[in-house]
């Protein structure tokens, strides 16, 4: 691996240029994503995580997941950015559970990415269970209910894979 280290002074003074200005503009960088921390906030994330449905769905070549509580759905876009602008101001997150929120709804977050990249792999190699391109979750207060999904389909993929494998060629030339 090639260390990142600059080979020349130019190349020193450049990135001493971007660092430069990388601290400049933090505070700015910060606002950015702190507008997804108001779109969603920390109550709305309890709400993710205590009553809300995932959606991954497959339509016309397009693959998008999200999640819903009452009438507000969240696209991926904005659960990403949710992440991101909770990092950057994770520092402010001072009472234990908000920081056990913010935890609890990371792991979520990654459980989620991960069932849709299954549903979407299930969705391609035509799995019988998975024809219809959705895939609704319900999420409730344990997140071991989404582990124990995310685990399921991976076990699925597994199986189908061995199962097709099976087959002889002429077989699955059909």
């Amino acid at each position: 691996m090639r260390a990142l280290l600059p080979n020349s002074q130019k190349d020193s003074d450049n990135l001493l240029i971007k660092m430069k200005s990388l601290q400049e503009n933090i505070p700015h960088l910060k606002s950015l994503y702190s507008g997804a921390g108001s779109v969603i906030t920390l109550p709305r994330l309890s709400d993710i995580l205590r009553n809300s449905t995932f959606k991954s769905s497959m339509e016309n070549g397009s693959y998008t997941w999200s999640v819903k509580v009452e009438k507000f759905e969240y696209n991926q876009d904005i659960l990403e950015e949710t992440i991101c602008g909770l990092r950057l101001n994770s520092g402010e997150i001072k009472e234990p559970t908000q920081q056990q929120t913010f935890k609890d709804y990371q792991l979520l977050h990654s459980l989620l990415k991960s069932i849709h990249k299954s549903h979407i792999e299930l969705v391609k190699m035509f799995h019988h269970d998975f024809l219809n391109g959705v895939l609704k979750i319900k999420i409730n207060q344990s997140l071991n209910d989404v582990q124990l999904k995310n685990d399921e389909l991976k076990s699925k993929i597994e199986e189908w894979k061995e199962l097709t494998n099976s087959l002889s060629n002429r077989t699955r030339l059909l």
